[in-house]
């Protein structure tokens, strides 16, 4: 009978441990310093508390950002800015080869928004500025269940950048539980 409480009591803890959406293995959860240890035992530099800087991939110097949870103070997000270019077709060629590692490994995705379409007349140069003042939309993402994953681009003080933004929906949800 005792072995069957400590069973019960143990199941839901190991289930629950593991409803985290995982970045570079490790489960998108717990405090600031602890996940901030576990990245650098992966490799990367920590430049500021939450900013890190490492490889990503083939992609070396690429930036990691770690947002926390204000309420709980748990980590919820983890966003990779990589591939800086001021040419717009390596940022696209670039783009599309992450896509296709991304679908290869997270499978269909199941929402994509491209705009580029109706500019794609335009020249490189063009293309960039569209980008710069945020008339291109290019995104796609992938919902985990544990969490999503969106493959875009960012515009970080005028360079456009690619980046990846890892949600884990447990953490994340629970910032707005006592908003109401």
């Amino acid at each position: 009978m005792k072995k069957i409480l400590i069973i019960l009591f143990l199941v839901p803890i190991l289930v629950f441990g593991q409803n985290h959406l995982k970045f570079l293995d490790i489960p998108i959860n717990g405090s600031i310093e602890n996940f901030a240890k576990q990245l650098e035992n992966k490799g990367l530099e920590k430049v500021y508390e939450k900013l890190f800087i490492g490889s990503f991939g083939e992609y070396n110097d690429a930036l990691f950002f770690v947002t926390e949870n204000e309420k709980t103070k748990n980590v919820c997000e983890v966003c990779v800015y990589f591939y800086y270019s001021d040419s717009f077709s390596d940022l696209m060629w670039n783009y599309n080869q992450i896509l296709k590692v991304l679908s290869k490994k997270y499978g269909t995705k199941y929402n994509e928004v491209n705009n580029f379409t109706e500019y794609s007349y335009q020249s490189g140069k063009e293309n960039l500025e569209r980008f710069k003042k945020g008339s291109y939309k290019i995104f796609c993402q992938w919902d985990l269940n544990k969490g999503f994953i969106e493959l875009g681009f960012i515009n970080l003080e005028d360079e456009i950048y690619i980046s990846i933004l890892y949600r884990d929906l447990v953490n994340h949800n629970s910032k707005n539980d006592s908003d109401f």
